[in-house]
């Protein structure tokens, strides 16, 4: 568990209407995400929603 709370692991799937990893090594099985998203228009989005609308703020280290 890092400081801020559980690790919580999304990705930016920027290739979702292409076929294949382009010029990035195929991850295989061992690729994990809580989350995917095609942009991160989409990932604010769904943070947003998750919020109720409000942003949460983290303090600077």
């Amino acid at each position: 568990m890092s400081p801020i709370g559980p690790k919580i692991f999304a990705r930016i799937y920027r290739r979702h209407a292409d076929q294949g990893f382009g010029a990035t090594m195929n991850p295989g099985d061992t690729l994990h995400t809580d989350f995917r998203f095609t942009g991160m228009a989409e990932m604010v989005k769904a943070h947003k929603a998750d919020q109720g609308g409000r942003v949460r703020r983290l303090p600077l280290p």
